[in-house]
């Protein structure tokens, strides 16, 4: 819509030429609505280029594996066509409105132009164009920010290197797993755990010695004892607990 009105000089001309040449309203504006819907799928296919040549970068940078099959999905193929006519009728509307009603001679003779309103809707065309740009490279900035956060912040324990095994419960004597698992060449320590940080098991009211007035809701994930050193987890204060010892737990 921004190219017809930057070219209103031109395609007033244009469009007078072909008005003398026979064609009619509704040709005109089946011709606008063609020329934008081609303008259209040209940018559908460059995006969607754009997007494949894109995807291992972004795939690397969220640590998640990322494809697209775009035919194998008839919603999301439905869903793209019905937004490239949509955009097509959108673009066309402007040139269908003002370059189909004027008379030919008018407009061969250079005395139709575009008034005070038409200036005023294409500037705002141009600072709409402009302030949508604007936004959508904050956005992209903000995300690309959001991201470097979720994967550099440190968050309390060594995510890395890690493999864990989901339904140990499951096995009649997870403590003869665990030995059997720290006799495997490379591993350095094995543990049982309830839930696997950052996500937790349960929550419980707890009150520190000598406070017994004073409590304080916690989450916790319940492990043995070597929950600790095999998650890295950094301990603040105190020591890690002893599972002989009957006063930790």
């Amino acid at each position: 819509m921004n190219l017809s009105t930057a070219q209103f000089t031109r395609r007033v001309k244009e469009a007078s030429v072909r008005k003398i040449l026979g064609l009619g309203r509704k040709e005109l504006s089946l011709n606008y609505f063609l020329e934008a819907l081609a303008f259209c799928a040209i940018a559908l296919v460059a995006a969607l280029a754009l997007v494949q040549l894109t995807m291992p970068a972004f795939s690397t940078l969220t640590g998640q594996q990322i494809s697209i099959d775009l035919f194998s999905d008839g919603g999301l193929v439905f869903s793209i066509v019905a937004l490239v006519i949509i955009m097509a009728l959108i673009a066309s509307s402007y040139p269908t409105y003002f370059l189909t009603g004027f008379h030919p001679v008018e407009g061969m003779k250079g005395k139709l132009k575009a008034g005070t309103r038409g200036k005023v809707f294409r500037n705002g065309l141009v600072v709409f164009q402009f302030s949508v740009s604007i936004v959508l490279v904050a956005c992209t900035a903000i995300v690309f920010q959001q991201l470097n956060y979720v994967t550099e912040k440190e968050i309390g324990f060594d995510k890395e290197n890690l493999l864990v095994l989901n339904h140990v419960n499951l096995v009649k004597d997870p403590e003869t797993l665990v030995k059997a698992t720290e006799n495997v060449n490379g591993v350095i320590h094995a543990s049982t755990c309830t839930s696997v940080p950052p996500r937790v098991w349960g929550g419980d009211k707890f009150s520190a010695d000598g406070m017994n007035s004073q409590t304080f809701a916690l989450n916790y994930t319940s492990g043995d004892e070597a929950f600790i050193p095999t998650m890295s987890i950094k301990i603040k204060y105190g020591r890690n607990f002893i599972a002989d010892n009957g006063g930790d737990y």
